[in-house]
């Protein structure tokens, strides 16, 4: 007999967005406590917010449109009252974003523009790319160029880890 699998953690409740927000603290303030000493560990806490920032993105997204969107929250030309809420341990909300080019695989990108836009990457010890440059080389040719896709413009999730509320 086999065990049931797992259900897989999803931000979906007010005390799930909170946990991800009080954890987000957690990272900020370790992050403080070793800025002094040590720029490796402070690497390694920015690719955990990294992780969970992109590991949740989606089911963050997906929460706070429907809360957004709820019927208690639109004015009567159907407009949100407010698009930024207030949670435990800080705000989260959505915020417009402009459509652009989005960098998904650099290492795509890094090899193609090393071959077609040169001026695009700086060598330093190894090569890096000028992401603005490679943007602009994308627009301007109208082409999808390996590595950055093209996002519509829309609300993307925002959040600001921040002190717990105060009772009363």
């Amino acid at each position: 007999m086999s065990a049931p699998a797992k259900e897989e953690f999803r931000i979906d409740s007010e005390e799930k967005l909170d946990w991800l927000l009080r954890k987000m603290l957690q990272i900020d303030a370790a992050e403080e406590a070793v800025k002094a000493n040590s720029k490796a560990e402070i690497e390694s806490l920015r690719a955990q917010r990294a992780t969970l920032k992109n590991r949740f993105n989606a089911d963050v997204e997906q929460f706070l449109t429907e809360r957004v969107y709820a019927k208690s929250n639109l004015k009567k030309d159907g407009t949100p009252r407010k698009k930024t809420f207030q949670f435990l341990y800080g705000k989260a909300g959505l915020r417009a974003q402009a459509p652009g080019w989005v960098l998904e695989d650099k290492e795509a990108a890094l090899a193609w523009a090393r071959n077609h836009v040169p001026a695009a990457v700086k060598t330093e010890t190894a090569y890096s790319l000028d992401l603005d440059e490679y943007k602009a080389t994308a627009t301007a040719s109208g082409e999808v160029l390996p590595g950055i896709v093209w996002k519509e413009g829309g609300d993307s999730p925002s959040l600001q880890p921040g002190r717990p509320k105060e009772d009363g």
